[in-house]
């Protein structure tokens, strides 16, 4: 499976284009759908933050995938995303997309928005793994088994 060729922006508005703008060897992607998702998202970051610090080869990604709007809803979203995200690296790495959502979640073989989704991706789209919800020790167990066997020996 694929991750989708698709344009976004981060939050402080720099253009990306996934999969090729991910910056790490691997990267793991944390699917969002709706704004009440956020606690299950934050749920992941502490252990995130500390798997990027001891990984130089993973860089960790917040995706907001949201259904397209016009451009005064988007400037509204994007201006509330701003103000609600006031550390400069997790603006940075937040990338919302604006897409059609049933595509987008067909194109991941996912089946619906009611839950985040957490991918590990390479830089060319390559999606090794893929789980749901929040933080568990189970579903961080798993990454980090994948993380292990993908990661070259001397990283």
């Amino acid at each position: 499976m694929k991750f989708p060729n698709i344009k976004g922006k981060t939050v402080n508005g720099d253009r990306r284009t996934l999969p090729q703008d991910f910056e790490g060897q691997l990267n793991v992607v944390v699917l969002a759908f709706t704004q009440y998702q956020q606690e299950d998202v934050d749920s992941w970051m502490p252990f995130l933050d500390k798997v990027q610090r001891e990984n130089r080869h993973v860089n960790v990604y917040e995706v907001p995938v949201v259904e397209r709007m016009f451009f005064f809803q988007r400037m509204m979203l994007n201006h509330w995303m701003y103000s609600g995200i006031p550390d400069v690296d997790a603006r940075n790495r937040t990338i919302t997309l604006y897409t059609n959502v049933s595509a987008f979640l067909k194109s991941l073989n996912l089946t619906h928005i009611e839950t985040i989704y957490t991918l590990l991706v390479d830089k060319e789209g390559k999606v090794y793994l893929r789980t749901s919800g929040a933080y568990t020790e189970n579903n961080a167990s798993d990454l980090m088994l994948k993380l292990s066997l993908l990661q070259p020996q001397n990283a």
